[in-house]
């Protein structure tokens, strides 16, 4: 390797301030710069950019859009087209998450064709439409026949820019590092990634992509909501299911979490809120939900807390039901 900034690292900062080249072959530019440095996290994050990301791999915060949600409601009689999907109104929180963020995991060619698109619609899935109209949001016995999340196209635009800018800003400062007789070492060249383009202040506060394996920082209640110890009463236990739901849904968004043991497991710690909230609660099919909810969370270091505060409840549930 060379000791002095070299041309493929001139050429990728002159392509990056010119809107004329592609964002795709800024991209592979950026993989020819990464085996220069011999710095596999450059490398890994220019693929998956290119190539897109697979469905159990965590996402950039960049790839995680605001949504809405709006449909075609039937009754039988009549239809009515562009109905917005009053999310606040789902009792879910899981489900309100999944009609409120988009996750963008196609690849970066993918994603310039659809920020060309002035009016999207994109089609849920027929589970999720299943799970929106048995919420029962509407009296008059409408429900959705088509759903759709709705964004705007300058939001994928916003990908493409921020995927540009970030590696832009990393290209400069290795510009700067590299101006000297040394090449940067690989702590410095960390550093500036992870600063830079995972955008994280103490270099882990997004995922830190690694081809072994995902390495996420993730803190058991770390917002401090989860506490068991205080459950006295039914409604107490009722508070604490919550809390773990909403555990479960930041344990899954860091990605210490599969995605479908998260839904299944969801599910089970809903119905047994449904349960407990009901005027006799049986204690046993309380119990046995909340059992099915632990079946489905892996047995890793990771979620251990989550695991831990589901036991605990079980045995509290014989005292407060």
């Amino acid at each position: 390797m060379t000791e002095q900034p070299s041309s493929i690292l001139k050429r990728l900062q002159t392509d990056l301030l010119d809107p004329n080249v592609s964002i795709v072959d800024i991209m592979r530019l950026a993989i020819v710069l990464s085996y220069e440095l011999h710095y596999d996290e450059l490398n890994l994050w220019a693929q998956k950019e290119l190539s897109g990301y697979k469905e159990d791999e965590p996402l950039p915060d960049y790839r995680q859009l605001q949504c809405g949600a709006m449909g075609t409601l039937f009754n039988g009689y009549w239809k009515v087209t562009q109905v917005l999907v009053p999310i606040s109104m789902i009792p879910d929180k899981w489900l309100q998450e999944r009609l409120s963020l988009l996750e963008v995991r196609d690849g970066l060619r993918k994603v310039a064709d659809v920020a060309n698109e002035p009016e999207l619609k994109m089609a849920t899935s027929a589970e999720t439409m299943y799970l929106v109209n048995s919420a029962h949001l509407f009296e008059s016995g409408h429900s959705y026949i088509e759903l759709f999340l709705t964004v705007s196209h300058l939001d994928f635009a916003q990908v493409l820019d921020t995927v540009r800018n970030r590696l832009l800003i990393f290209v400069l400062e290795l510009n700067q590092a590299w101006a000297g007789d040394t090449v940067p070492r690989q702590e410095d060249l960390h550093h500036m990634f992870t600063i830079n383009v995972t955008n994280s202040q103490s270099g882990g506060n997004m995922s830190t992509f690694d081809q072994r394996n995902q390495r996420v920082n993730y803190q058991y209640n770390a917002a401090g909501n989860i506490n068991i110890e205080t459950v006295n009463s039914r409604q107490d236990i009722l508070r604490e299911v919550d809390s773990i739901r909403e555990e479960i849904i930041s344990a899954r968004q860091a990605g210490v979490l599969d995605k479908d043991d998260a839904a299944k497991a969801d599910l089970y710690l809903s119905d047994a809120a449904a349960e407990g909230r009901k005027e006799n609660p049986n204690k046993a099919t309380f119990k046995d939900y909340l059992d099915k909810a632990k079946s489905h969370l892996p047995t890793i270091a990771s979620v251990a807390g989550i695991v831990n505060a589901v036991i605990k409840l079980i045995e509290i549930a014989d005292k407060v039901l």
